[in-house]
């Protein structure tokens, strides 16, 4: 049974399957007290009818949802049952899809595991938190279960009805500006996590336009695209539109140095996209009041300065007291006055509330030099196989990836925001351009 998308795409991706209502229906049910319960059992339905990274991505949106209107605060604790579920179910047994990552994931988990036992000041939640990131990179990347490209189709067509979801509370400032009543949340739990999710949603899409493999039709872009960037401009995330900025850059360069004009056309191409996007940065005073937001700061360095210095400084601290290993992967800069989540009955510390801010001093702070070396060697393996595979997708998604996490550290929230941008990340790690040879074992199940 389905129902054609009238605003998308002719063929096999053109349509709507019932299993397309399931998120919908999930984030209207939690609307609701003890709706929430019904919505993770449709989330659970999901899983077992073949749309994991769909159940995965749901879970972050019930997770973060603006609870003003929705009731999801049972989903702390709940988010890891399709999270676990859904891991097992995409388990990739001994498959390695590329060696190259393979070893810098697990050089990565050996040096958390070690983090955790030997040098956290929380072992449980360090612990939990860095095998819970390893698990999920390793099994979204090495996974033969997942029909990629099916699941990026799905992905067009959800962003422009997330964002015709979230557009409409505008009007009630009560319950989209809830948080501080300046930066607009929409449907989620504050300003910063919708910006970047709308940074992302538009970064996705805005690639996928360019390449001809999106389901929405181009003119449908010209108003959802339009419509993401304001509603970053209104959530007052800043790294949100770094993100984007960053991502559609390399957006551009990429279609200028893969279109069919001469090498040096295209190098005159690129350097005229570079200069307009810095002399746009430079002298756009609306842009320039979104960046500087209400501090006194006069350029960009002093409002990062502003505005996230304090976090950094206080990061820098522990780091040049623990130069090597750092404090502990999860651990809070301040351990002793952090806000502690414990597992349920058997009580052992699991979770801790954390603002780090920029993520390259957090990483420094928790895993020293030895593990953020690491870190940069995951990014480094990620994008060597994006390049030697020409999945281009993936080269502006890291990008956006790595400067949206230079405001507000997400990449490593395995239930939250990180989680939604490595499943998208991964996913374009898995697409590739037309004309290019698929790896084996691409299309699965899921």
């Amino acid at each position: 049974m389905t129902a054609v998308l009238s605003l998308g795409r002719g063929g096999r991706w053109g349509q709507f399957q019932v299993l397309d209502l399931v998120i919908p229906l999930a984030l209207a049910l939690a609307l609701f007290p003890g709706g929430v319960y019904v919505s993770l059992v449709l989330l659970l339905v999901l899983l077992f009818c073949g749309r994991i990274p769909d159940a995965l991505a749901a879970n972050v949106l019930l997770t973060l949802a603006n609870p003003t209107i929705f009731d999801t605060s049972a989903m702390g604790l709940l988010r890891y049952i399709p999270l676990l579920l859904g891991m097992a179910l995409l388990w990739p047994r001994n498959r390695v899809a590329d060696l190259g990552v393979g070893w810098s994931l697990l050089s990565c988990a050996a040096l958390l595991i070690f983090n955790a036992a030997l040098v956290s000041q929380l072992p449980s939640i360090s612990l939990f938190k860095g095998v819970l990131f390893i698990l999920v990179l390793w099994v979204l990347f090495n996974t033969d279960r997942v029909d990629w490209e099916a699941f990026a189709f799905r992905v067009d067509r959800f962003i422009p009805l997330y964002l015709l979801l979230s557009l409409p509370v505008l009007a009630f400032p009560s319950i989209g500006f809830s948080v501080n009543g300046t930066g607009f949340q929409g449907i989620t739990n504050q300003p910063q996590a919708f910006g970047v999710w709308m940074s992302l949603g538009a970064s996705w899409l805005l690639y996928r336009s360019w390449n001809g493999r999106c389901a929405l039709a181009r003119p449908w872009m010209l108003l959802v695209l339009p419509g993401l960037l304001v509603c970053i401009l209104l959530s007052e995330a800043r790294t949100a539109l770094l993100g984007f900025g960053a991502a559609a850059l390399v957006t551009a360069l990429i279609m200028i140095f893969r279109s069919p004009r001469r090498f040096g056309l295209r190098l005159l191409m690129a350097l005229l996209v570079l200069a307009g996007g810095s002399l746009l940065a430079r002298n756009n005073a609306t842009l320039e009041t979104f960046l500087f937001k209400r501090s006194q700061a006069s350029d960009i360095l002093g409002a990062a300065q502003a505005s996230r210095g304090f976090l950094v400084e206080r990061s820098l601290e522990n780091f040049r007291a623990h130069p090597l290993l750092g404090i502990g992967f999860g651990v809070p800069s301040n351990p002793e006055t952090a806000e502690i989540s414990y597992a349920p009955v058997v009580g052992v510390p699991i979770a801790v509330a954390l603002e780090k801010g920029v993520w390259i001093s957090a990483a420094l702070e928790e895993q020293g030099v030895v593990g953020t070396l690491a870190l940069l060697c995951v990014f480094l393996a990620l994008m060597t196989y994006a390049v030697v595979r020409r999945s281009w997708m993936a080269l502006p998604m890291m990008l956006y990836f790595l400067t949206s996490n230079l405001g507000e550290m997400t990449m490593f929230s395995m239930g939250g925001t990180g989680q939604l941008q490595w499943l998208l990340l991964m996913t374009s790690l898995k697409l590739f351009e037309p004309g290019m040879t698929k790896a084996p074992g691409q299309v699965g199940h899921a």
